[in-house]
This record gives C-alpha cells, structure tokens and sequence, in this order.
C-alpha cells in the first residue's frame, strides 16, 4: 500500500473525547522524525508520559507497556513483520526489537 502509516487499535482501545485533535496534533509533529511506532496515550497504571520529551507532545522511549493504540510506520510494520511468528504479546515483542536492538535494516 501507499499509506505512510496505520492505526492500529486493541479491541479494550478506550478514546479520550480529544483523541481525533491530540491525533492530528501528534501527526503534524512526526513529519520531521524519521519514526517506527508512535505510542498513543498510555495504560491505565501509567498515567504519566515516560522517556524524554522531543517535542511538545511527544516523547522518545525505548518501552511501550501498552499495545492498545498505536501508530506504525511501513518502516516499522516491517521491522515487526521481520520478527513473525510472535513468541509473547505484541507490545512485549516490539519492545524486544527496540530495548534489543534487533536489527531491521530495510
């Protein structure tokens, strides 16, 4: 596909009423890093962002507890991809490709 991104949402996703603008917002800050997997929102224990901020709403961090929304890249859905079949839950398994550093030159 041509799409630079999906949206990837677990079934127990629950929406901030400001999700759609926090969404946009985040989008417009992306275009100037090269990004695999941006996190959105946070789990429910962690009610705090987590890493060091890069811009004004968005933080650099090597751990996403949470699969439950995100974006990924093409570039990051291949990194994924690279690592089938799944040995553990996909926010544990993606976590393993950033803290690890697997590689994934594409």
């Amino acid at each position: 596909t041509d799409l630079p991104h999906a949206l990837v949402l677990e079934d127990d996703v629950w929406f901030s009423q400001h999700f759609a603008s926090e969404l946009a917002t985040a989008l417009v800050e992306v275009r100037v890093l090269n990004w695999d997997i941006l996190a959105l929102g946070t789990c429910y224990h962690h009610r705090t962002p987590f890493g060091t901020q890069i811009l004004p709403h968005l933080w650099l961090t090597q751990v996403m507890p949470c699969a439950h929304a995100y974006l990924i890249s093409q570039k990051g859905a291949r990194a994924v991809l690279k690592t089938l079949p799944l040995k553990m839950p996909i926010d544990l398994q993606i976590n393993l490709i950033a803290q690890d550093g697997i590689p994934y030159d594409v």
